[in-house]
């Protein structure tokens, strides 16, 4: 090691070293604020969902709470002739833990629990589980499949089992969903 170099380590060390006083007066505004934002009750905090695109029958639109931002591609399903709640397909991204496009169904009915849901797009049949009131894709290769279907196809459709033990079937328009994933994937 040349003496500039152990010149410049010591220096840097000694900088390093500073006393605290010197670095947490920096952080006072940020921890005052901090702590105001936690005493505030949930309610106060401002949380924000914006629509990002309308394309067909899909929408996108982002959610921001705090430093955490959402975004999700939604379309609703046409009443079924029961008259009863419409189902929701929703393709959501969570960028901050990574996540680019989950497929989850909101259903318009409580399902019986322990039953599957049956969607089909075009000849593509998958079968999703069911925890409460949604349906999810159990396998990550089945959903990119899903994904690539929902891409390509002009309906879904969905196939469930109510509570009481009525099977339901609902249809779900694609037109518009390419538009609205690649406003999602613009999340950041």
């Amino acid at each position: 090691m040349r003496e500039d170099d152990t010149a410049a380590s010591a220096a840097s060390a000694k900088r390093c070293a500073a006393p605290p006083r010197r670095r947490w007066h920096r952080l006072l505004p940020l921890t005052i604020v901090t702590a105001a934002v936690i005493a505030l009750p949930a309610g106060m905090v401002a949380a924000e969902t914006k629509l990002m695109v309308k394309s067909g029958d899909w929408s996108a639109h982002s959610h921001e709470a705090g430093t955490t931002r959402t975004c999700f591609a939604v379309s609703s399903g046409q009443r079924p002739p029961s008259g009863g709640a419409v189902s929701r397909v929703l393709v959501s991204a969570w960028p901050k833990d990574g996540v680019k496009a989950e497929i989850s169904i909101k259903l318009g009915v409580p399902p019986r629990q322990g039953s599957s849901v049956e969607v089909t797009v075009d000849a593509a049949r998958f079968k999703l589980f069911v925890r409460d009131d949604r349906a999810f894709v159990a396998d990550a290769a089945q959903e990119l499949k899903l994904l690539d279907a929902m891409r390509k196809g002009a309906t879904l459709a969905l196939e469930t089992v109510s509570e009481d033990g009525t099977a339901g079937k609902e249809t779900i328009s694609l037109k518009g969903l390419t538009q609205a994933l690649q406003a999602i994937a613009l999340c950041k």
